[in-house]
């Protein structure tokens, strides 16, 4: 008996200090990535400050924020323009915050894009803490998931979109998914009115702020009304809501007269890179797999995708694949390299949220198997180690930092290339060698060079540089 008695006492010693074990493994989770978001987060406060200090024009910026000269103070004419669309997308907020910057706040054109952009991206960052804090489970579990899902959020090589005045709306698109998963989450958690009547409100709202920032806009709108379906809200709500989706659905089909000039196909590899494309490729792809596989292993999976709880992770999923669909259709036919472009990482991004978040809530949580899946999530994060231009999978986290500070650098040389551009009056290669402008949209060279040309009432520090020694 003695001899049981003993082993019972081992098993029970090993069962102990293997829970004590696992607690240590997670507690060191929790502390690692807290430290890598802290960077991350850093990085967009720096970002933050360089685009608030020097704001700069680049890209299809020049022909689709430049106010036409004879529009410059002819307000129903600028009120025409702020409506007429670029390609398929509307450019309604995009081209009425770039105008209020101007006229209120003597900025140059777009200025305040990008300190717009990262707010948007750090609330989103806060509207997926506040999900987090909702969800049952152990305290550093949370935080470590909480880290895994902001790293992927604010992941470095995203720098087109973070760096870039243009990509506003779409910030304005994935802040608004986010704010309504949120509120999705609260809406089957709380009876509360007050809470109902925000959710009601933003439900509405949302769809026509989908369609006025772009194309996408579209997708958000649809995987909305996917997301609310599955909360099993109110028949009266739902309506509401699918007419107001039908509402910005004529809007933009009537404003959007814009038509794309790229061949319309679909690709099959193409449409795998952008949707897996949330880290660099190995690791997106990787992470996808392995939650897809915990959420598959579930009793049931089909019922769970679609339970009330988890409709905010729905949402999530549903608009970063309709998204990479609609990426892949309009995008395919100028090759495999256009998948890759960082532009679309910030979308591929809200699928690996929602996969993780759905793979979460598979384990409850908690339990050893919990554990190991977040270390191993984490590891696939931090190893992901590629510079702005590769995608590679290497052990080196230090990358990261090396890839923000690449960031930084891309931005400090177009503010360089900007001096230069506006001390020459845009005559200096300096402005013409990509670094300021692609010469791939021939159509927005007249308004690059006008902007330079000394015609346009130029604002802010661009008026201070414009004919000065470089």
């Amino acid at each position: 008996m003695s001899v049981f008695r003993n082993a019972n006492l081992l098993i029970r010693d090993f069962r102990a200090k293997s829970l004590s074990c696992h607690g240590l493994i997670v507690l060191s989770a929790a502390l690692i990535s807290s430290a890598y978001l802290s960077i991350a987060v850093s990085y967009y406060i720096r970002i933050f400050a360089l685009s608030v200090h020097r704001p700069i024009l680049w890209m299809d910026s020049y022909d689709a924020l430049v106010i036409p000269l004879n529009l410059s103070r002819d307000f129903p004419g600028l009120f025409n323009w702020i409506l007429v669309s670029k390609t398929e997308h509307l450019l309604v907020i995009l081209r009425s915050v770039s105008v209020l910057g101007e006229f209120l706040f003597d900025q140059p054109p777009g200025a305040l894009g990008i300190p717009l952009g990262i707010t948007c991206q750090l609330l989103s960052l806060l509207c997926l803490l506040l999900i987090i804090i909702t969800l049952r489970g152990s305290f550093f579990g949370k935080i470590t998931l909480f880290n895994i899902l902001g790293l992927i959020l604010l992941n470095p090589w995203q720098w087109e979109n973070t760096t870039w005045e243009f990509q506003l709306p779409w910030h304005i698109v994935t802040l608004l998914i986010f704010l309504n998963a949120y509120l999705l989450r609260l809406y089957t958690l709380s009876a509360s009115q007050s809470i109902a009547f925000i959710a009601k409100a933003t439900f509405l709202i949302s769809p026509l702020i989908f369609v006025l920032c772009s194309g996408q806009g579209i997708a958000a709108c649809v995987s909305l009304i996917a997301a609310i379906k599955a909360a099993k809200v109110s028949l009266r709500i739902f309506v509401s809501v699918l007419c107001s989706v039908l509402l910005a659905f004529v809007i933009y089909f009537n404003f959007s007269r814009g038509s794309s000039t790229y061949e319309l196909s679909f690709s099959i590899p193409f449409f795998l890179v952008v949707s897996s494309y949330s880290l660099p490729i190995l690791n997106g792809l990787l992470l996808n797999c392995i939650c897809l596989s915990v959420v598959l292993k579930r009793q049931y999976c089909l019922s769970f995708v679609f339970e009330t709880s988890n409709s905010p992770y729905l949402l999530l999923v549903a608009y970063s694949l309709l998204f990479s669909l609609m990426t892949t259709v309009a995008r395919s036919s100028l090759g495999a390299s256009m998948a890759f472009s960082s532009r679309y990482i910030s979308y591929s991004a809200l699928l690996s949220i929602g996969l993780l978040l759905y793979a979460s809530a598979a384990q409850q949580l908690r339990g050893p198997g919990f554990r190991v899946f977040l270390c191993a999530m984490l590891f696939l994060v931090l190893s992901s180690s590629a510079t702005v231009k590769k995608s590679i999978i290497a052990p080196s986290i230090s990358r990261w930092s090396d890839a923000y500070n690449s960031n930084i650098s891309i931005y400090l040389d177009r503010v360089d290339a900007t001096k230069c551009a506006l001390a020459t009056r845009g005559k200096a290669g300096c402005a013409k060698d990509g670094t300021l402008f692609s010469w791939r949209y021939p159509e927005s060279i007249p308004n690059f060079e006008l902007y330079y040309s000394g015609q346009y009432p130029l604002r802010g520090w661009h008026r201070a540089y414009f004919n000065s020694p470089k």
